[in-house]
């Protein structure tokens, strides 16, 4: 056959060689801290590969060497993960957007280990807990599924202050929320947004955040992501339903249950106070970045 040439128009994206790096969560029960970071690319998607040798940990001014680190989905039996997943069942979801976040909240399910557990809370201006931390995903599947009536309120703050006090009893180290919602909150009686922020910090519990819909930005950088960024989440901005399946598949639950880095390493602080640390990543690929967390001093 004969050669064809064919003429290609369009834009490119230059690829950012920054990483998006996250302490989602650091356990400091003893001096041996281990750290659970998550390291992205610029768009959302988890960074595989990494070694040890590519991070390097800081607690103030003091380097600390390397640490060893493996990913969660490398180990024979991965660290078992408590996650409570507050979905929003008000008015203005529709029929089409309460299916996709249904079948999103499957597809977290379907992903789970032996040891993981997942509770599922659903909210319109009530909090509903229709299913408390089980592992059986039968029963999560289930309770997914079985949709309440609608609401015309959206109690946002309040279903993630029940997510928080859950989550916090569970035995478990790793913990996390999710939330999925097209609004902002309208509807809480007993929470607000400085509160969420601050009880989540303080136990430690990352909030991811799917916005739902086309925001407005000022709704993103006022209440959405400082929800997810200050309680070192995520925050994944789904325009519409359709989009869920790539934040779940490829973004979300990969940095859950596969590609989170575990750092293990001796802390050399010292005191009943806090301390600042810093995580940075640098690999012969040339790619780089950077996260702080206060802490606990090593106890």
């Amino acid at each position: 056959a004969p050669n064809k040439t064919l003429n290609i128009t369009g834009t490119s994206e230059q690829v950012s060689p920054t990483l998006n790096v996250t302490i989602n969560q650091v356990e400091t029960t003893t001096c041996d801290f281990t750290a659970y970071v998550s390291v992205t690319d610029q768009s959302n998607f988890p960074v595989e590969g990494l070694l040890a040798a590519d991070f390097t940990i800081t607690e103030g001014d003091t380097i600390i060497v390397s640490p060893t680190t493996s990913t969660v989905g490398d180990v024979i039996n991965p660290e078992p993960v408590s996650i409570a997943v507050v979905m929003d069942n008000s008015s203005s979801m529709s029929d089409t957007d309460i299916a996709a976040m249904n079948q999103a909240a499957v597809d977290v399910v379907t992903k789970l280990n032996t040891d993981d557990e997942v509770e599922i809370i659903k909210f319109n201006q009530v909090v509903n807990v229709v299913q408390t931390f089980t592992s059986d995903q039968i029963e999560l599947t289930t309770a997914i599924n079985n949709t309440p009536l609608d609401g015309e309120g959206t109690a946002l703050y309040d279903a993630l202050d029940k997510a928080i006090l859950d989550t916090k009893n569970q035995v478990t180290e790793r913990k996390a929320i999710i939330i999925i919602t097209d609004g902002v909150d309208t509807s809480s009686i007993t929470a607000d947004l400085n509160g969420i922020i601050s009880d989540a910090t303080a136990e430690g519990i990352p909030i991811y955040v799917i916005a739902l819909g086309n925001f407005d930005q000022n709704i993103i950088d006022t209440v959405l992501k400082p929800i997810a960024i200050e309680t070192s989440g995520e925050l994944y901005e789904a325009e519409v339903a359709q989009n869920f399946s790539t934040i779940i598949e490829q973004q979300l639950t990969e940095v859950l249950f596969v590609d989170q880095y575990i750092l293990n390493y001796t802390s050399g602080s010292s005191g009943a106070g806090t301390v600042d640390l810093t995580i940075d990543v640098d690999n012969l690929a040339g790619l780089a970045g950077t996260a702080n967390k206060l802490v606990p001093s090593c106890p």
